[in-house]
């Protein structure tokens, strides 16, 4: 691997974390950034399909009904370069979300396995997504939130919130 490979290895990581980051804090700007203005997203048949900018707005406002919260952690990122301003990418996730349940309101947990498969160009020096196709591989069974965890022993942490009352903001500016 080149120094130029390796680093664009490292931007287009980065376009990861950044895009998951502004998934989990509903940070539509933030969103929009790690595509290219005519980029566009297969979310799946019958969800979304089309400009993934108008994508970013569609997944912020579809997701205030339905998610309390949402966690994407990033795990396996594969990457092959295509020349020097194309690279195709593959970005596996687990996902972890507090949804309302519709018919009984109650909170309940559900995970995910889901990958990004994406094509890459590097315009003006930045690497971002031409093309998204998501896969959800699996989805494990919901539980009620009181299942999850002794709610008393997380009082004492600050808790995640969205964007701009997240107390990462005091950390980070984007």
């Amino acid at each position: 691997m080149t120094n130029d490979e390796a680093l664009a290895h490292v931007a287009i990581t980065h376009e990861y974390a950044k895009y998951f980051r502004a998934l989990d804090r509903r940070q539509l700007d933030l969103l929009k950034s790690a595509f290219h203005p005519d980029a566009t997203d297969d979310h799946g048949d019958g969800l979304f399909q089309g400009n993934a900018h108008e994508m970013c707005e569609w997944i912020i406002r579809n997701g205030v009904d339905l998610h309390m919260t949402r966690q994407h952690h990033l795990t396996n990122v594969y990457i092959e370069m295509d020349g020097d301003d194309f690279a195709n990418g593959e970005c596996y996730s687990i996902v972890v979300r507090s949804i309302k349940d519709p018919k009984t309101q109650q909170e309940v947990r559900q995970v995910a396995g889901a990958r990004l498969l994406d094509r890459f160009e590097r315009r003006d020096g930045e690497w971002k997504v031409l093309h998204r196709q998501v896969v959800v591989d699996w989805v494990g069974k919901s539980m009620k939130q009181e299942d999850c965890e002794d709610l008393d022993a997380l009082k004492p942490f600050a808790n995640g919130k969205f964007y701009p009352d997240d107390v990462s903001y005091t950390v980070f500016k984007h």
